[in-house]
């Protein structure tokens, strides 16, 4: 999360989602909209975690298999994502879920999960008795460079 969110942690808003079990949040304001895809083209070559790429409205994007890249097993078919953005780059994260738009109770420092061993967590969102893990877009947008 951005330094003004983390300071304005009570009441920040978050983007969640499940995926294998597990809630994530995304920054809000990263999240740019929910959506299902049902074609896509596979690149070959390309990294395991690059399900494909897919045209929304005009503009090419990657699909991005989030669980790949949290070792989780591989996905194909019709794709839930969430599409998200950072440094002026739009990625679909596949999802199992979109949960929707909360405001979180407090910000927490980085716990043990499997998402911080994969480089890709910002810290711990409180909501309700549960932490839930903030993932960085920005390191997934760099993940396919």
């Amino acid at each position: 999360m951005s330094p003004s969110t983390l300071d304005q942690a009570t009441g920040a808003l978050a983007c969640l989602f499940e995926l294998a079990s597990q809630t994530f949040a995304v920054e809000i304001g990263q999240a740019r909209e929910a959506r299902v895809f049902t074609e896509y083209t596979v690149v070959p070559l390309a990294p395991s975690h690059l399900i494909g790429m897919t045209n929304l409205r005009g503009a090419i994007i990657p699909i991005v298999d989030l669980g790949v890249l949290l070792g989780l097993p591989a996905r194909r078919g019709t794709i839930s994502a969430l599409v998200v953005e950072a440094n002026a780059v739009r990625v679909a994260l596949a999802v199992d879920r979109v949960l929707g738009v909360e405001a979180l109770e407090a910000v927490l420092g980085h716990g043990e999960s499997d998402v911080e061993s994969a480089g890709l967590e910002r810290g711990h969102l409180r909501r309700g008795n549960d932490d839930v893990p903030v993932l960085d877009v920005a390191k997934i947008v760099e993940s396919l460079v």
